[in-house]
């Protein structure tokens, strides 16, 4: 008998669950060393991450997070359309002129990061005859990929002061190595004094946001005073950001994994010394083995890059992944386990996150594919369900 697939919803028996209890967790602990009128906008671009964006906006505003952040007018329309409240949607991309009047109409509120997107919503502005749109603006101060430079604070600050109905709600940018944040000679610092130099051309009235998850996560640990607003994104999901330095992390700040790739075993094959595995073959057996099939490919988002390189849980043991990965399917060598003779069809399989049977973190796919925890959690398949759990 199957130990969990109960359901003729998931009939693939591949699913990622998604705890909006841990989720809410996260932003808990995160909030805590953030005073109460810091601007926190929590990313949910990319599908929040591959979490699914409406139910993770929806867990965000329980928590009083009003205002997060997207890359494109289309997740924003999204979410406005399915998500009741108030809250702020910032769109951090690049726009065209028709971008405006849908941030209009949906009431989406865009970053601007360059002049061509700040004439093009001073020339939409004059049309319509707004009477008010509030916007961020977004500073250049060494990741040299979106962003007005330094030099130009003045000019931008100049220039929308002269359109009474533009009002500036936020200035940012973007730390390219936020890890070394706590290094006073790390590129952050540099990039921070360069940001609290362009900053003094706007009123201070004007909140500033900068941290993303490490640099929040760094500084909370060391109990440093939070100067800018924060943007968190990988650390709400209960992934640990890249931080330099020792600092005992687990100990103070407990985040959870929020989404836990689970599968189950849809065949099992004996097979002799000597026999293949998949195509290739890039496997071959060394001995009569015991082969599981796995209903997850890298169609599901599991890399090929990952073949023959990763373990995955199978009643709280590691199994370790043999063959070429393919589209729809991937198999595991279950000889060596304890419970290999008492294994059948059903069994359920964890490839990342948590389970009754134990944890694996998603940085252990990351690493094992030569990548980072956001593109496995972003490559997470659309015909893949989501089961939210609260």
């Amino acid at each position: 008998m199957s130990t969990w697939y109960k359901s003729d919803q998931y009939h693939r028996g591949t699913y990622a669950q998604i705890d909006l209890t841990a989720l809410k967790s996260n932003v808990q602990q995160l909030k805590k060393n953030c005073p109460e009128d810091l601007f926190f906008c929590p990313m949910v671009k990319a599908n929040a991450y591959g979490h699914g964006d409406v139910p993770v906006v929806k867990a965000l505003l329980e928590e009083e997070c009003r205002c997060v952040g997207v890359v494109s007018v289309e997740e924003g329309r999204s979410l406005r359309e399915q998500c009741d409240g108030r809250f702020d949607i910032l769109v951090f991309g690049n726009f065209e002129l028709w971008s405006f009047k849908l941030m209009v109409e949906h009431q989406l509120t865009p970053v601007i990061s360059q002049w061509n997107d700040l004439k093009l919503l001073i020339e939409f502005g004059k049309k319509q005859k707004l009477q008010r749109l509030g916007v961020h603006l977004k500073f250049n101060t060494g990741m040299n990929r979106l962003g007005f430079s330094v030099d130009e604070a003045k000019s931008v600050y100049e220039c929308v002061s002269q359109h009474r109905w533009i009002e500036i709600q936020g200035v940012m940018t973007h730390l390219m190595q936020s890890g070394d944040i706590l290094n006073e000679s790390g590129v952050s610092q540099m990039q921070l004094a360069r940001f609290e130099k362009l900053s003094k051309v706007f009123p201070r009235s004007i909140p500033r946001h900068v941290y993303n998850s490490a640099a929040l996560c760094a500084l909370t640990l060391r109990s440093e005073k939070l100067c800018y607003g924060v943007r968190p994104g990988l650390a709400i999901y209960g992934v640990w950001p890249d931080i330099k330095g020792e600092l005992g992390r687990e100990l103070e700040l407990k985040l959870e994994p929020v989404m836990s790739l689970r599968s189950r075993l849809v065949a099992l094959h004996q097979i002799k010394k000597g026999e293949p595995v998949s195509y290739g073959p890039t496997w071959v057996a060394k001995r009569d083995s015991l082969i599981g099939v796995l209903p997850l490919g890298y169609a599901d988002g599991w890399t090929r890059r990952l073949s023959n390189k990763t373990e995955v849980g199978v009643r709280g043991e590691l199994a370790p992944q043999v063959g070429t990965i393919c589209m729809d399917y991937s198999m595991i060598d279950l000889t060596d386990l304890k419970c290999s003779q008492n294994l059948c069809i059903g069994d359920e399989v964890l490839i990342f996150g948590k389970s009754n049977d134990g944890y694996l973190p998603v940085e252990n796919c990351a690493k094992n594919s030569a990548t980072i925890p956001y593109e496995i959690l972003t490559a997470v398949g659309t015909r893949v369900p989501r089961v939210y759990v609260d």
